[in-house]
């Protein structure tokens, strides 16, 4: 009896061992490595999932898809590692004004999306709008240099009847709106666009 329990005690040890490693690997393969955000993998998930919620209880939301200007030039000019940090940078502006429920993601190279849950239009775009104007005028000191950081962003509105693909195809649109109208005007204006 005494070596039965040793032996069940064991193989339980054996199986929460198992059970993390399983746990740990699950977060590696949702999560950006250099960010700590959620990786393309596990913001589609969790977009289902959202969207799936939204259509069961009416909810709305806002997805906005932020793009950084120039990145490749800073790469080039200054190095990866320099690249590295601007976005561990962007990735902690976009983290300190969501909430916890939100969902910031690096969706690979240098772009990101947010995901803000259960809000309104009105609050959603307000809130977009001060990262935007954040990312826009922050900087990043770098060996001697500073680095301004600027950024593309469009946002996209969902309800209970969206989808996405099309989310993120508005989203998508916007972005690329907002990208094109930032390189004809100033190089410092701040622009944000929604999807019509």
């Amino acid at each position: 009896m005494h070596d039965a329990l040793q032996l069940a005690y064991k193989l339980e040890g054996v199986l929460n061992q198992r059970n993390d490693q399983i746990a740990y690997l699950d977060r590696l393969a949702m999560t950006d490595s250099l960010t700590d955000l959620l990786n393309r993998r596990g913001f589609e998930a969790e977009l289902h999932r959202v969207l799936a919620t939204a259509k069961r209880f009416q909810e709305t939301g806002v997805l906005a898809y932020i793009d950084l200007d120039d990145f490749k030039d800073i790469n080039d000019e200054y190095g990866h590692a320099c690249g590295d940090e601007v976005l561990r940078h962007v990735s902690y502006i976009m983290e300190r004004y969501t909430r916890d429920t939100d969902y910031v993601t690096r969706l690979g190279g240098d772009e990101f999306a947010i995901l803000l849950v259960r809000t309104s239009w009105v609050d959603g775009q307000k809130c977009i709008e001060k990262i935007t104007q954040e990312l826009n005028t922050s900087t990043l000191r770098w060996k001697g240099h500073i680095l301004g950081i600027k950024a593309s962003v469009g946002i996209q509105f969902y309800d209970s009847s969206s989808t996405p693909q099309d989310l993120l195809n508005g989203a998508d649109r916007a972005m690329y709106a907002a990208k094109k109208s930032r390189q004809e005007e100033k190089p410092d204006k701040c622009t944000l666009n929604a999807a019509e």
